[in-house]
């Protein structure tokens, strides 16, 4: 840590002295817009000020704990900027934190700026060099441009930083003004409700404060976060988590598992003491601590279900590990603030993972209802650099939370600085009562926290009276606030470090530009009023370098903005009346369907896709009619569809409504269904795929635009879906409708929808590509040309780094832009292609069996790529050389599942295509396919095992749309 012995002078400059004034004055949100205002003068004597006391010899090598870019220019600035805090009180280990947890702020606002200016100043070679090939011993590199640079800096008064980054002109006095002020806020409340702590804390009122630590979460409401406390007497520690917002509705919570009257024949639940003020409180601090043992490990799983009964029926929202902290025998929820959240109106509600038409709707509105919204319980989100799939439930998680890839720095703060990639380290999972060298248990251990769940369900039940009486245990909440999600806060994190680029930094529009997307949400109602002022609050908060959070009012139905604005009629209902309705609806029928749901979520987190020949499954049945078995249980499912759902990865599973995906949803059994020729299965195949044609058809352009807005863009989402009908019209599927409802779906389609998505085919621009030329439009074929230059773009860049693989890999992209060029002509789209053959020839031409067989990432993906490049005169006899190899090399590799993803069935469908476009034999097909009955879809399972053994002129052009997404029209044909 900083060494306590901080030079008093840094302290008590009279320049610093002179700055107290300003401190609320810049630190006021209504002016830190980014629109022209009266306080650039007030910011420039700020920083101008600090920089001129800064510029003493203070702290030269400040020892921190760990390594921060361009330390050595901001950490004066932090030490002296102390100063503007009343200093008597603070402890010189608690300087010493506060001036390191400020240093922190300002390395990060001003890094990727800082490494531009370093890398012009050591010039192109030197900076290339650095990035591709760091210094062995870092401690060996030199440091002298990197001195020349911050000591000029320092001494010029951050001149050249802030006239080629202007905003940073605003953002470094704001960043500095909002920490004082808020530390001045903080010490005074400390001062004030030392007698408060005292009662409610059991802690002397003369205890000593000997630690703050900060970042322990975002910050909100003008740079305001969750602090640590750390109060000291008599050899004895006591640590207090202090909340600058209200605390009423978790006061609340923590105090009803404390009633008896909540738990009625069973043991009250522990709680945590909170002590709230109007806008601020404080919270008793919990640390996490194993079960000693397999009994107290059962107690702590039946307690646990109790628990998220309780949290269920108050409309908790968000059950992601770091809100809940496993201690002993029990489980804590930390952070409460999302209970009792309403349901968003329809017309504004956030996108779900998948769509919403048709049987999904009805799925849709019963999952919305069930113990799933409270994200407890198991779901794999895409997170990190390398969207890298996990799960962050709190009983899903891992007992040490995974390697994330995080951005880092090799040779920090030298002349060879530069950006990397590093591994996270590993931290253990507060929110599971284990050792990190241990399983998740909560799956052996199930079966007891189901039953907790059922026991805390049936004492509601048979108390209902005391919960909805008018005295009941739900009035404790009226009129307290809780947060309103708007959306998943990784976006906004997202959007914040783009604000912090080099280029966003250069002008108050590239900021505004960076913050465009947060528009997107509520694109199809861009004209409503409430939409826009909510626009509007989230861009201004962000502004402030904050993550955007709005609250409600439990008892309310309106969602609460910065300042005293609000937007009426927000939500469908209130949060506690939705309540209430949980709670008159539950019943022991309704109790077996959560826990059905539980053991569902649970079940789908050890399912995977078979690959390179091992198969992840454990409940493999062999297929003989894939249609009968189809038909039945779609005639079961009449109630709409939820089901195991293939994850974002491509690889893992989830449990939630199937929606019309391609992959795994309706349209693809619907694609299958006709292919059978069957007039029962046409009738449904018809049906299944009228709610997207009535979207089409009769659906307002608001209504397409959310439909575009919700998915991905590639094969699993929107791609897909338009790629299904165009199938369908192949299959004589209501031929006459489909290509008017592609062009109707795509006129709505614009350049700003299309904005930072991924690039591959299963769920990017890749995907959406060949779909895009399927349509006869003019609208289409702007945004087909629109998607392949932003294809050749990144095959420029990030290519030569991209996985292989047709799905989810650079082969992929390869088809696209070889199909693009094939069909438009255009000679830049052709020369892109080119330049990546000739850059990989070998690796891609020689493409080989140690990737295994799978249409997603192995040879069968990359015969459909070589048969998209065989158009062009100059690649195919390459490309029917490398097929003619591919098809060998499968001869050799063991089976492995039976899917189109990731098994036989896309193997087969592949030597299919090429058999047909080349004359070579056609794969042999197995006699017998084995799948696990749960998984329906055409990607992933029955639908596509059926469908690879249908051989007639029909099923193969559909076939050829399907393998290739949309890249293949016309072998054959």
């Amino acid at each position: 840590m900083i060494d306590a012995n901080i030079r008093k002078e840094a302290r008590d400059n009279t320049a610093i002295v002179a700055l107290w004034p300003l401190v609320d004055e810049l630190a006021d949100p209504v002016g830190n817009t980014g629109a022209p205002r009266e306080k650039a003068g007030s910011e420039d004597v700020f920083l101008s000020g600090l920089c001129f006391a800064a510029r003493q010899d203070i702290s030269r090598t400040p020892c921190l704990a760990k390594e921060l870019p361009f330390v050595h220019l901001w950490f004066p600035l932090a030490e002296v900027a102390m100063g503007l805090l009343p200093q008597a009180a603070l402890a010189p280990t608690v300087i010493g934190q506060l001036i390191v947890a400020l240093t922190e702020r300002l390395c990060a606002l001003g890094a990727d700026a800082l490494q531009q200016i370093l890398q012009e100043r050591r010039g192109a070679g030197a900076s290339v060099i650095a990035a591709l090939a760091p210094e062995k011993d870092p401690s060996a590199a030199k440091c002298e441009i990197y001195d020349r640079l911050t000591d000029e800096l320092r001494q010029t008064h951050l001149a050249e930083l802030l006239d080629r980054f202007p905003v940073l002109r605003r953002l470094i006095p704001f960043t500095i003004a909002v920490w004082i002020r808020n530390l001045r806020e903080l010490l005074a409340r400390l001062e004030a409700d030392r007698t408060a702590i005292a009662q409610n804390f059991r802690l002397p009122e003369d205890a000593a404060l000997s630690g703050m630590q900060f970042a322990v979460g975002d910050t909100h409401k003008g740079g305001r976060s969750v602090v640590l406390l750390e109060f000291t007497w008599q050899g004895r520690q006591t640590k207090l988590v202090y909340k600058p917002r209200n605390l009423a509705l978790e006061a609340a919570f923590q105090n009803l598992l404390a009633d008896p009257r909540a738990s009625i024949g069973l043991s009250p639940l522990p709680g945590l003491k909170i002590w709230c003020a109007e806008d601020y409180g404080y919270m008793e601090f919990v640390e996490g601590a194993p079960c000693d043992n397999e009994d107290v490990l059962q107690a702590f799983y039946r307690s646990a279900g109790r628990l998220a009964a309780l949290l269920h029926v108050l409309g908790y929202t968000d059950g992601h590990h770091e809100n809940l902290v496993a201690h002993h025998s029990h489980l804590y929820v930390i952070d409460a603030e999302t209970l009792l959240t309403p349901f968003e109106k329809p017309a504004i509600r956030r996108p779900r993972p998948g769509d919403s038409l048709g049987a999904a709707q009805t799925a849709w509105s019963w999952f919305d209802t069930t113990v799933a919204r409270t994200e407890l319980f198991p779901a794999w989100t895409l997170l990190g650099l390398a969207r890298d799939a996990v799960d962050t439930s709190a009983f899903g998680i891992d007992p040490q939370e995974w390697p994330r890839q995080i951005p880092g720095w090799h040779s920090i703060n030298t002349d060879n600085m530069a950006r990397t990639v590093m591994i996270g380290e590993l931290v253990r999972t507060q929110s599971l009562p284990v050792t990190s060298d241990r399983k998740n248990p909560f799956f052996r251990h199930r079966k007891l926290f189901m039953a907790g769940f059922h026991a805390q369900c049936r004492s509601i039940i048979a108390n209902k009276p005391v919960w909805l009486g008018e005295d009941g245990l739900l009035q404790a909440f009226n009129g307290c606030k809780g947060r309103a999600v708007i959306r998943a806060t990784r976006i906004y994190a997202a959007l914040a470090r783009r604000q912090l680029t080099a280029e966003a930094l250069r002008s108050e529009q590239s900021q505004a530009d960076v913050l465009y997307p947060l528009e997107r949400l509520f694109a199809p109602l861009a004209d409503r009023q409430d939409v826009s002022s909510l626009c509007a609050s989230e861009k201004l908060q962000m502004r402030q370098l904050d993550i955007p959070v709005f609250t409600h009012t439990v008892s309310q139905t309106a969602l609460n903005l910065t300042g005293d604005q609000r937007i009426d009629d927000y939500f469908e209902t209130s949060g506690l009346a939705a309540s209430r309705e949980r709670i008159e609806a539950l019943s022991c029928e309704r109790i077996e369907r959560e826990i059905e749901t539980i053991d569902a979520l649970a079940s789908a987190k050890a399912l995977r896709l078979a690959q390179h020949g091992r198969s992840c499954e454990n409940s493999l049945q062999p297929i003989t009619n894939p249609t009968d078995q189809l038909l039945s249980e779609i005639r079961r499912r009449s109630d709409g569809w939820i089901g195991f759902d293939l994850a974002p990865d491509g690889i893992r599973f989830c449990y939630q409504p199937l929606g019309m995906s391609l992959v795994s949803g309706t349209l693809g059994l619907a694609v299958y269904l006709a292919a059978t020729g069957r007039p029962e299965a046409c009738h449904i195949a018809e049906n299944l795929a009228e709610p997207l044609l009535r979207l089409a058809e009769s659906g307002t352009s608001a209504e397409r635009l959310r439909w575009w807005r919700d998915l991905p863009i590639g094969l699993r989402g929107s791609g897909g879906q338009l790629l299904a009908l165009s199938a369908l019209q192949r299959l004589s599927i209501m031929a006459d409708r489909i290509p008017h409802a592609m062009q109707q779906l795509v006129a709505v389609l614009d350049r700003a929808l299309l904005e930072d998505k991924p690039w591959d085919v299963w769920s990017g621009y890749a995907g959406l590509l060949g779909p895009l030329l399927l349509v006869n439009s003019d609208t289409a074929d702007t945004q087909a040309e629109m998607v392949a230059c932003r294809l050749a773009d990144w095959t420029s860049r990030e290519a030569e780094t991209a996985p292989s693989g047709f799905a989810q890999g650079a082969f992929g992209v390869l088809a696209a832009l070889s199909q693009f060029a094939h069909v438009s002509g255009n000679a830049n789209i052709r020369a892109s292609v080119q330049s990546l053959l000739q850059h990989s020839s070998e690796a891609f031409w020689r493409f080989g069996p140690r990737a295994g067989s799978e249409w997603s990432c192995g040879i069968a993906g990359h015969i459909i790529t070589c048969l998209c490049l065989r158009h062009d005169q100059e690649w195919r006899a390459n490309a029917d050389a490398a097929i003619r190899r591919g098809v060998i090399g499968l001869a050799s590799l063991p089976n492995q599942g039976a899917g189109i993803h990731s098994g036989t069935a896309g193997v087969e469908m592949a030597c299919a295509s090429s058999a047909q476009a080349t004359g070579n034999l056609p794969c042999s097909s197995d006699t017998q396919k084995y799948c696990d009955p749960r998984h329906l879809g055409l990607f992933t399972g029955v639908a596509g095992i059926g469908f690879a053994q249908i051989r007639d002129e029909r099923s193969n052009a559909a076939r050829d749309l399907i393998i290739s997404a949309g890249l293949l029209p016309t072998i054959g044909h």
